[in-house]
């Protein structure tokens, strides 16, 4: 049973649908894109319910296929991501992966490199393939929820699947209380709209109707994308909850994830260039350290704007 929900940031309830945006997504009647009256925030309401999220993960071809075929090339970025953290900190300690992307392939990349690496997944398929064929420690956590960690303490929080949570500000303010007072935290979530990617698809789509959407949007169902963030809406959740922010970018050069049509890479490629000098890249990787202790009511702040 699909569930509408208050607005992920400020809890606002007045929600204002945005069609064009549902329609480009290709969702269903059971999910639909709105934008937050009170704070301009973008978000899925209604949405599938936490139980319809655990079942769908094993169970969508994407999330529940082979991990390997898809995570295991993409070795080599996940390396050189790894590298640029350990530049931060200094040192190779203990990490907390929140989400195992492709299975935990960019997990197993720190721990290859001699991380203690720890994961929290909720996607069943995700967490079987870490923990059985990857070998990492890997627990599960009912919609990512990490209150089985308190008072432990991590070097480094990683995570690539902030938009994928019902909670998302609750889930970065337990990553702030876990980090250690000068560990540092990694997340990306794609810029979903706000990339030139996606303006220029949408553009096309307008121009050329139902043959563009169907040859331009390939990507996974979005519907398990629940908060769609930008650059400035992304930063500001950070700092509510207490991050301090080191690095923002919109283009990681090389990112497997957005580069898989081999035709199109060099036009992709410059596309994802360009975007990345204005904030418009396909994505937004932020690192950050632990800031200042928040209110308390950071995981649910007042309404002020932040679009």
């Amino acid at each position: 049973m699909s569930e509408r929900v208050p607005c992920p940031f400020c809890d606002g309830l007045r929600a204002v649908p945005e069609k064009g945006k549902t329609r480009f997504l290709g969702l269903g009647a059971s999910s639909q894109v709105v934008s937050c009256a009170d704070c301009g925030l973008l978000y899925l309401s209604p949405r599938m319910s936490l139980v319809e999220l655990g079942r769908g993960y094993d169970e969508h071809p994407y999330y529940a296929g082979d991990s390997s075929e898809r995570g295991a090339p993409r070795m080599g970025f996940y390396t050189r991501r790894v590298e640029r953290i350990e530049r931060h900190v200094g040192k190779r300690g203990s990490m907390l992966g929140v989400a195992c992307l492709d299975g935990g392939y960019q997990l197993l990349a720190a721990a290859d490199r001699g991380w203690r690496v720890r994961v929290v997944e909720f996607a069943p398929h995700q967490l079987r393939h870490a923990r059985e064929v990857l070998g990492l420690e890997a627990q599960l956590g009912e919609g990512w929820d990490l209150a089985t960690l308190n008072g432990q303490r991590f070097d480094v929080v990683l995570s690539m699947s902030l938009e994928h949570m019902p909670r998302p500000l609750a889930t970065l303010a337990q990553c702030r209380e876990l980090l250690e007072p000068d560990g540092i935290a990694l997340f990306e979530v794609p810029n979903q709209f706000h990339s030139l990617k996606d303006i220029v698809k949408r553009a096309l789509i307008a121009l050329t109707g139902g043959w563009a959407a169907r040859h331009l949007y390939g990507e996974v169902s979005a519907g398990f994308h629940l908060t769609y963030f930008t650059p400035r809406t992304f930063r500001r959740a950070l700092e509510k909850v207490g991050f301090e922010v080191i690095e923002l970018r919109t283009h990681l050069p090389g990112h497997p994830l957005f580069l898989r049509n081999p035709r199109l890479r060099r036009v992709q490629e410059a596309i994802y260039r360009i975007g990345g000098w204005i904030d418009r890249g396909p994505s937004i990787e932020v690192i950050a350290r632990r800031g200042a202790a928040p209110p308390a009511d950071s995981a649910h702040p007042p309404r002020a704007g932040i679009a």
